[in-house]
């Protein structure tokens, strides 16, 4: 008889503890009827207290070294840039301060002021023995101080300022023709000329030489070699930490928008939501769709 008693006490305090577990149940579960049984349809998950193993650690981790892996790798490649740069004026110093091009470049300067000096010669006799052009040129200077004196003119005359300007040009022409007469009858004067052509074409070949040579030239590959590869390596560590960053906040928006019913579920927002609908979010290339 008492082990009787004994069995339906238990069996009473069985009872009263599920109906309490169950009241519990339904107060902490809004979706929950009085019988702590969810109606059917959709399974809510509950991420109350999967915060912090939602949270994207992994994804936000990645951006420092992300960025100061970008940022090791700009210096890198300013510094290949600045080391080519660097080879390149080594080599043009080395080549303009040889001796065999700064021999080359005295004897043109020398064959080019021979030829002034001798042009000048030219001129100055054609001036002093030739009546003609030396009213010429006479004209041309007159002219010239007659437009400065139209062009502050106000207002300008600009017919007399065209004419002027017209008549001065004819003068040059023929003051040019009977200077090219001459210089061309100078023996002297196309002996210099010749020696210019002769010492620039040598100083030509030089430049043209070295700028073969220096091209093919093993520290300037090398240097570009270098240059290449930090160039390489410096976009695809952009290119990485731009996609780290959009993984980054796909990441962080998935994990506040999925808890983002949770919350107002704890704080018993009585207005409906819908479970169970796919939700896409999109940024850029990347995009992940997702269900409450």
């Amino acid at each position: 008889m008492k082990q009787s008693v004994r069995i339906l006490v238990a069996a009473a305090v069985g009872v009263m503890v599920s109906a309490a577990a169950a009241q519990t149940r339904s107060a902490n579960d809004p979706f929950a009827d009085g019988n702590g049984v969810r109606p059917p349809g959709p399974q809510v998950i509950d991420y109350s207290f999967e915060y912090v193993r939602d949270y994207p650690a992994t994804e936000v981790r990645a951006v420092p070294p992300a960025r100061a892996r970008a940022v090791q790798s700009r210096l890198e490649f300013e510094r290949a840039r600045r080391a080519l740069h660097t080879t390149l004026n080594w080599l043009r110093e080395d080549f303009e301060f040889s001796d065999e091009y700064v021999q080359a470049r005295n004897e043109e300067q020398a064959a080019h002021e021979a030829y002034k000096s001798a042009r000048h010669r030219v001129l100055r006799d054609l001036y002093e023995r030739d009546s003609d052009y030396r009213a010429l040129v006479q004209l041309q200077n007159d002219l010239t101080r007659r437009l400065e004196d139209l062009k502050h003119r106000r207002p300008p005359d600009n017919e007399q300022i065209l004419a002027a300007a017209q008549l001065k040009m004819r003068y040059a022409q023929q003051a040019r023709q009977i200077e090219s007469d001459a210089l061309a009858a100078d023996d002297q004067l196309q002996e210099a000329s010749r020696q210019l052509r002769e010492a620039g074409a040598t100083a030509m070949a030089m430049r043209q030489r070295f700028q073969r040579e220096t091209r093919r030239d093993e520290d300037v590959l090398a240097a570009k070699r270098t240059m290449d590869d930090s160039r390489i390596t410096y976009l695809t560590a952009n290119a990485y930490l731009e996609s780290v960053l959009i993984a980054r906040r796909i990441a962080v928006n998935y994990a506040y928008d999925l808890h983002y019913f949770d919350r107002l579920r704890n704080r018993h927002a009585t207005f409906p939501v819908t479970y169970g609908v796919p939700h896409r979010y999109t940024y850029g290339d990347y995009s992940y769709v997702y269900r409450y």
